[in-house]
């Protein structure tokens, strides 16, 4: 990563590191709470339900009615849901009311509401799970850059501004302008969720069929629209205090067709696909599509049930699309349609780990110093957790990484258990064949590998092709003692990175076939074979756990190599003292 462009990581982590501080940004009314009125109302200011037991309903709002624009606007700083500004719990709120005919001033008293800290702290475990699935597309965006993998990032972006300008209203203490650009740089993110349809396109082999590149193109024309669409309401208001048309049957329509289209789009490239990408699809395939029925229901609810009804639903839904994202993280992982192969199983795990403590921690200061600051159970408490977690963490860690790798990387596991057992068998061999077997076949076959070859010194000290896949009839036959590869390898005596020095060979495989490691098959300390590897057919390279692995097979061939040198001379030893022992 140290070659990684500025620019590129740089535009992967801050826009991940502005949604995290917008999505937490519910956690901080835990220790400090804003003010609610409790009612909900739509674009017209027309409001459309009172939750029970809030500041509305005490002050004796019903739905139905509707908060006077015109003498609203000049009060807005003190009270905005049009950009989800909430004062103080306790704050004191003008709302003027239109019933009817009847035109009336109601104050209301801000309070916390029951169902409103309900939803609050769902949010908040649920954008927990959303960042992790984040953090996995930021992760293949920086490994793996191409369209499928900035489209796929791009999406949960959005998906995570799901909520528009909610998620700008822990900015509320700061004051209204910090929620007013807060509250707009939400909904501007959340137009993203249109990559949904450049993502199917894209899959599984990052190319477009000729229809397709309209549809991509169309799906910028749709960026621009939704972001007109879902700023303009924001925008009049705020400024000139005038209210927008209702403008979501519009984006409905939008809505619909993208999500139509991104799921035929889908479809179209699993039928074109042979049967190894159709098995690589298949979670995709399922997770997309209940997105994109779940996305459409939320708005169907929204739009047309009662209001508690459609809220609850919403809600379920919102958890559904939640849960459809993870399938497609898992197929994507687990079948490798992205492969940054996987040291990223345990970044993981370290960060739930690490998030999970620093969450203990929080919710431990936040109960005992909190609710019991009168007390010195606090610090006690703390202390006590302290101890127990740097005890239990350690066996924790341990446990996971080797559970997420047996559920998301079940086949990477088990391609890492069977070059284990490899290398175990391979020592008991005494044929040289069967040793370049080993080394050649089982790397080749197990990981799915683009080529693999093993050569040995002839007499003269060149090195010979002995044994090859994916090395077709124009490649090289060997290596000269002189060639730089050859020369890095005695001298590193550890598995090397072909892009790690200067190797201008030109008659080797090219493509996924062409040689990324290159390892050396060793006996005290002597170079006895050398091994080159290419990367996955699927275009991932090798990852820290493979070329362990693969080198723990090298290891054991090298041991079995020097036995079979050592019987070799232990049996021409005695067939000359047989020799010997006839002339004399």
């Amino acid at each position: 990563m140290n070659d990684l462009p500025l620019a590129r990581l740089a535009g992967v982590l801050l826009p991940f590191l502005l949604v995290a501080l917008f999505g937490f940004g519910p956690l901080v009314e835990i220790w400090y709470p804003l003010g609610h009125v409790g009612i909900n109302l739509n674009s017209q200011l027309h409001i459309v339900g009172v939750f029970p037991g809030g500041a509305a309903e005490a002050a004796g709002i019903k739905a139905g009615d509707r908060i006077n624009p015109a003498q609203f606007w000049p009060r807005r700083r003190q009270y905005d849901p049009f950009v989800y500004y909430f004062p103080p719990a306790g704050a004191r709120v003008e709302l003027p009311i239109v019933r009817g005919s009847t035109h009336k001033t109601v104050t209301a008293t801000t309070r916390e509401s029951d169902l409103e800290s309900v939803y609050r702290i769902g949010s908040a475990v649920s954008t927990i799970f959303q960042l992790v699935a984040l953090g996995i597309a930021a992760w293949l965006v920086i490994a793996r850059p191409s369209v499928m993998t900035w489209s796929f990032y791009l999406l949960l972006l959005g998906l995570n501004y799901q909520n528009g300008q909610n998620s700008a209203e822990f900015l509320s203490p700061l004051g209204y302008w910090w929620v007013v650009a807060g509250g707009m740089l939400c909904i501007a993110m959340q137009a993203l969720w249109v990559f949904v349809l450049v993502f199917a396109i894209r899959i599984p082999n990052n190319h477009v069929a000729r229809w397709m590149v309209v549809a991509q193109k169309a799906a910028i024309v749709v960026l621009c629209l939704e972001l007109v669409l879902q700023l303009y309401p924001t925008v009049s208001w705020t400024f000139f205090g005038s209210l927008a048309p209702n403008l979501s049957a519009f984006t409905q329509v939008l809505l619909y067709l993208v999500c139509i289209t991104a799921f035929v789009a889908l479809i179209q490239n699993f039928v074109q696909s042979d049967g190894k990408d159709r098995h690589r699809m298949a979670w995709i395939i399922v997770g997309l599509g209940v997105w994109c029925a779940a996305t459409l229901l939320v708005w169907a609810v929204h739009d047309n049930l009662p209001f508690y009804e459609g809220y609850t639903l919403t809600q379920v839904f919102v958890v559904v699309q939640s849960v459809a994202i993870i399938l497609v993280v898992y197929g994507l992982m687990r079948s490798r349609v992205v492969d940054v192969s996987f040291v990223l199983s345990r970044a993981v795990v370290v960060s739930l780990l690490t998030g999970s403590v620093v969450l203990i921690f929080a919710l431990l200061d936040w109960l005992f110093n909190k609710r019991l600051e009168a007390t010195r159970l606090g610090a006690l408490s703390e202390f006590i957790a302290a101890i127990v977690l740097g005890i239990w963490l350690d066996r924790l860690h341990k446990k996971a990484d080797l559970f997420v790798d047996r559920l998301f990387f079940r086949a990477r596991y088990l391609a890492e258990r069977r070059l284990e057992k490899a290398a175990h068998a391979v020592v008991h061999s005494d044929s040289v064949d069967v040793i370049r077997e080993f080394l050649v076949d089982e790397p080749y076959t197990i990981l799915g590998l683009g080529s693999a070859a093993v050569f040995q010194p002839n007499e003269v000290g060149d090195w010979e092709c002995m044994r090859s896949f994916g090395w077709d009839s124009g490649c090289a036959t060997g290596l000269s003692k002189h060639d730089t590869l050859v020369m890095h390898v005695e001298a590193e005596q550890a598995p090397l990175r072909v892009s790690e020095i200067r190797w201008t060979v030109s008659d080797v495989p090219s493509g996924v076939a062409h040689p990324v490691l290159a390892v050396p098959v060793l006996a005290r300390r002597r170079v006895l074979a050398i091994a080159l590897y290419g990367e996955h057919t699927n275009g991932a390279d090798l990852d820290g756990d493979e070329i362990r692995a693969i080198g723990g097979v090298a290891d054991a061939a090298g041991a079995a190599f020097d036995h079979v040198e050592a019987d070799q001379l232990r049996r021409e030893m005695e067939s000359l003292r047989r020799e010997l022992g006839q002339r004399a």
